[in-house]
């Protein structure tokens, strides 16, 4: 009984995460290499995206569609790390757009605003140690301890929507894996 007990109390502390799924439209005809790449890079996206929420948010399945115009994420080209003429990432709403050779720190930032809603801090006054100000190539969200931008800092606006994840969250282990499937089409 006490060995049920504790598998239980076990496998109920390794699921305290939010495990999210998304659909990932790659708008232009990707040829299967192009594609392989994506998939490479959402891969490698998800484990920074684990690093930025402190272990409490994991891309557990990712979808790419090739020729598909909507999703959660839109690849609106292959070939840049831009997903429009000078925009390296773009949110709106729900939808997120990059560029199909995004920097991580892009897929990072923009999942900022897409799940908390969270400012940018590229602007005066800088936070330098936020991936909201993503040209510094942090690959962590600032806190009460750190933030040197304008107005609340992000783990205080992210605590708002999630109150039962923890800042700092330290020790919260390796990345769970990621299934990214493609469609291509």
């Amino acid at each position: 009984m006490k060995l049920v007990l504790a598998l239980m109390i076990w496998m109920a502390q390794e699921k305290s995460y939010t495990e999210v799924s998304i659909k990932v439209a790659v708008r232009p005809d990707a040829s299967p290499e192009e594609l392989a790449e994506l998939k490479g890079r959402f891969e490698r996206a998800a484990k920074y995206w684990w690093t930025c929420t402190e272990g409490q948010m994991a891309f557990t399945k990712i979808v790419l569609v090739d020729r598909e115009s909507d999703g959660d994420v839109i690849v609106t080209n292959l070939d840049s790390t831009l997903c429009r003429e000078g925009v390296y990432g773009e949110t709106r709403g729900t939808k997120v757009y990059l560029g199909g050779r995004f920097p991580l720190v892009t897929f990072c930032h923009e999942m900022g605003h897409r799940w908390f809603g969270l400012p940018d801090e590229y602007r005066e006054p800088k936070c330098g140690h936020c991936v909201m100000e993503p040209w510094k190539g942090v690959f962590a969200f600032c806190g009460d301890g750190n933030h040197t931008g304008r107005g609340e800092d992000c783990w205080s606006r992210i605590r708002k929507k999630y109150p039962k994840w923890k800042h700092p969250n330290p020790g919260y282990g390796e990345c769970p894996p990621v299934r990214v499937t493609v469609e291509n089409r």
